[in-house]
């Protein structure tokens, strides 16, 4: 086989059920229907509808999204991202609740990059430093829901049934290892008007602008540059040095922390400054002390643990769930999808090349080879067996329990895998 990177290319985005087999057939009278509780409406995730259609806006549909062609690269329509699946996704659910409304529906995900997206305000340690202030993200306010998971056994500020902002307010005492002198002096920026630096604008604020003009852009930061140029934006600011204070900043990993009781102050609030740091210390023996870094403390935490990405949490909002199968296992994957992957990329390699010459007849085989005709639904509920129940004990849980359960089960997990292995080999020119 070609090279992806040689010739045209197709990359195919679809959903298969055991119910509905290979995507879902829609009659034109259907989608007429669909088409009319849609107008007017906007996607809910609307900054990624804006990158990739340039409107939030939804558009009517033509065909099915439940199978989505896609023609990749610098040439075609770009590369596959999150915002392609979100808005996929979107009108995927919109279909099922027209079609079916009294079913409620589970969306089953591998773990692919874009899938993995976390939301904007998403609880990531990796959007947050030691201390405050800075280009670390401001999460989003947590109620603490429980004492397990939640709160350490140190001293604390906070109880079960607060709500703890990740920002510093006017009214907060301010950081912890500092002395009230300290606070007070720090707690307001200080602007040093004698020197100056200049800064480029970001991606999102050079849009932002573009969009406040009515210019709706898509591209890179260099095509950003290119358009501003062109309707006399500036992408660049020179401002005054500034001293950062705590107020109205992100408080960073080591307050908040503190809040929740997870900091040991015994030898004091300057000495637990020094004592924690990101990745930790080691103690003498050279082996790493985890209770000394706070990426593993609040990693631990329960919220952070069970944190949604963002296409569970427009899923949720949507009224729908959107689970994650098992890394590592594309057996696994989704009701078994990888086999009607396999059986459509057979299919694909037994037409003549000749058959496969020229876009027309590359795009005629592609779309022969994925067809409901091929996949038949019959054929996808075979592919669901192979399974061997291990998915469903695995799927009915949370992303979060998932490395729980799979760890209870390695055995027999690793047992169902060399049989389904056996089977595939055994079974595959009957496909």
């Amino acid at each position: 086989m070609a090279a992806k990177d040689k010739g045209m290319v197709i990359m195919i985005s679809a959903m298969i059920s055991r119910e509905f087999g290979w995507g879902i057939y829609i009659t034109k009278e259907q989608l007429e229907t669909i088409n009319a509780m849609r107008l007017g409406q906007a996607y809910r995730d609307s900054e990624s509808a804006k990158a990739k259609r340039g409107t939030a806006i939804k558009s009517l549909l033509t065909c099915s999204p439940i199978i989505r062609e896609f023609e990749y690269g610098s040439k075609g329509e770009g590369y596959w991202s999150y915002e392609h699946r979100v808005i996929q996704l979107e009108d995927c659910i919109d279909c099922l609740k027209v079609l079916y409304p009294q079913y409620d529906f589970v969306f089953l995900l591998d773990h692919s990059c874009g899938q993995d997206q976390q939301r904007e305000d998403g609880l990531n340690t990796g959007k947050m430093s030691k201390t405050f202030g800075g280009r670390q993200k401001i999460l989003r306010d947590m109620a603490i829901k429980q004492e397990n998971g939640y709160l350490g056994p140190f001293k604390r500020t906070l109880k079960v049934g607060d709500v703890q902002t990740m920002r510093f307010q006017s009214t907060d005492e301010g950081l912890f290892w500092m002395t009230p002198e300290e606070k007070e002096q720090n707690r307001k920026d200080i602007i040093i008007h004698t020197k100056t630096k200049i800064r480029k604008y970001t991606k999102d604020e050079l849009r932002g602008f573009l969009e406040a003009k009515g210019v709706f852009v898509k591209g890179n930061l260099s095509a950003l540059h290119s358009t501003c140029q062109q309707n006399g934006i500036v992408i660049k600011e020179k401002k005054n040095k500034v001293i950062e204070g705590w107020e109205g900043k992100a408080k960073g990993m080591l307050q908040v922390l503190w809040e929740r009781g997870f900091v040991n102050t015994a030898e004091g609030e300057k000495k637990a400054y020094q004592n924690y740091s990101i990745k930790g210390y080691n103690d003498q023996f050279g082996n790493h002390r985890p209770e000394t870094s706070l990426k593993e403390l609040m990693s631990s935490c329960k919220d952070f643990v069970e944190e949604e990405m963002m296409l569970q949490s427009i899923a949720h909002d949507l009224g729908v769930r959107v689970d994650r199968t098992p890394k590592y296992h594309c057996e696994l994957a989704g009701e078994c999808i990888e086999y009607a992957w396999a059986c459509s990329k057979n299919k694909y390699r037994s037409l003549l090349l000749e058959n496969k010459r020229g876009k027309e007849n590359f795009v005629s085989s592609i779309r022969s080879c994925i067809s409901r005709e091929h996949i038949t639904r019959e054929r996808a509920q075979k592919f669901a067996k192979r399974e061997g129940g291990t998915l469903w004990d695995i799927t009915c849980c949370t992303n979060n329990s998932q490395t729980r359960i799979a760890a209870e089960r390695t055995a027999a997990a690793a047992a169902a895998a060399a049989k389904m292995r056996q089977s595939c080999l055994s079974n595959w020119s009957k496909w």
